[in-house]
């Protein structure tokens, strides 16, 4: 048995090379024109996979920067026509009481801190923006209140005097409205301002 097997090994072994022999060479022609039909694949494919990237991108939401006031200021001086969102503390004060700086019913939040070379940055919320506004409880997983009609005012701005604010939208300078600080923006749409509960709220006298 084992000669038999050593047998046929040694004829397959004498075989093979004469079998290799026997097979035709590679056309390099034709493994060109597969090798230019797979690249033309290729780049199909690539092209689809961008154009289904920038869909998804589209769909998803715009990534929100949350600047300083300072950085907010910069920002506008290079491109006064776009939005910005800020966010920053508040003069205590400021928000719940009527200023020289806010006119009306508006609510005047003023920057608790100062610009780079002075001056200083202020929201002007109309009552269209924070009568709509809730406030957020400081109690883990409650529901934020709703301002009993005719406290709007002074619920919320109490609130953002002890705990700042979020605003989104157009920086406009001191000389559009002399009497207001350097550099404002005035919000008259709920969905531009965010509410807060800080990590060290401020205490207010009464």
């Amino acid at each position: 048995m084992q000669l038999l097997v050593l047998a046929l090994g040694l004829v397959w072994a004498l075989a093979l090379p004469s079998w290799a022999e026997d097979q035709p060479s590679p056309d390099p022609a034709a493994l060109r024109k597969k090798l230019a039909e797979l690249e033309k694949r290729i780049g199909a494919l690539q092209r689809e996979a961008d154009e289904l990237r920038q869909q998804v991108d589209k769909l998803a939401p715009p990534r929100i920067v949350i600047l300083t006031p300072q950085e907010a200021v910069e920002a506008y001086k290079k491109n006064p026509k776009q939005p910005v969102t800020v966010e920053f503390g508040v003069e205590p004060g400021s928000a719940r009481f009527r200023t020289e700086l806010v006119r009306g019913d508006t609510i005047g939040a003023i920057w608790d801190g100062r610009l780079l070379g002075g001056g200083t940055f202020t929201a002007i919320l109309a009552p269209k923006a924070y009568g709509e506004l809730n406030i957020p409880s400081k109690a883990k997983g409650k529901d934020a209140v709703k301002p009993t009609p005719g406290s709007e005012r002074a619920v919320v701005g109490r609130h953002i005097d002890e705990n700042g604010l979020r605003v989104t939208g157009l920086i406009r300078p001191k000389g559009e409205a002399p009497w207001l600080d350097d550099y404002y923006i005035v919000v008259d749409d709920p969905s531009q301002v965010v509410l807060f509960n800080s990590i060290a709220p401020r205490p207010l006298k009464p």
